[in-house]
């Protein structure tokens, strides 16, 4: 845990002096807790998370936003994942096409970069499970640095599959 020059660490608690040490293991067990909920993957805020946002008032003649379904970096910051989920034979718009190559393109740094387009075939009154989705699409960049699109049009290759052999390499 890091902490800011204003003697708060990066969680927004105030740091707390090694000779009250009940206080600090509350904090302590505080962080632990917020740790492991935020790696459970778990939606708990099931009303908040079916809320839609709108677009509406923030664009332009030329843009508009979207939004992503799905962000993973990995714990050393070296491989970065954006996913688009939709319904199997529906393809994402171009504005998500555009976001996708960009965020490829441009992610710098020590990342990996891949951007996932996936189908799924689950009726509307049941969750998706991101695992069971297939890939239809991959953007990434090759050997000279350019974004290129590999398709899976016909072939089943699950996300699970794809992600775990990316968290390997």
């Amino acid at each position: 845990m890091k902490k800011t020059d204003t003697g708060v660490n990066t969680l927004g608690f105030k740091e707390v002096k090694a000779s009250d040490k009940r206080l600090k293991a509350g904090v302590d067990t505080i962080i632990e807790t917020f740790k492991k909920e935020e790696m459970s993957g778990k939606i708990y805020n099931q009303e908040k998370f079916r809320q839609q946002l709108l677009f509406e008032g923030i664009s332009n003649d030329k843009r508009t936003g979207t939004d992503g379904d799905w962000m993973y970096e990995s714990e050393k910051d070296e491989l970065f994942i954006m996913a688009e989920v939709k319904e199997f034979g529906k393809e994402i718009t171009l504005g998500q096409k555009i976001l996708i190559k960009n965020l490829v393109k441009h992610m710098g740094g020590p990342y990996k970069t891949y951007g996932f387009v996936l189908w799924h075939d689950t009726p509307s009154d049941k969750d998706i499970e991101l695992k069971d989705t297939l890939v239809r699409e991959v953007y990434y960049k090759d050997a000279k640095g350019n974004v290129a699109v590999k398709s899976y049009e016909r072939k089943t290759v699950s996300f699970k599959d794809a992600f775990d052999m990316l968290k390997k390499s």
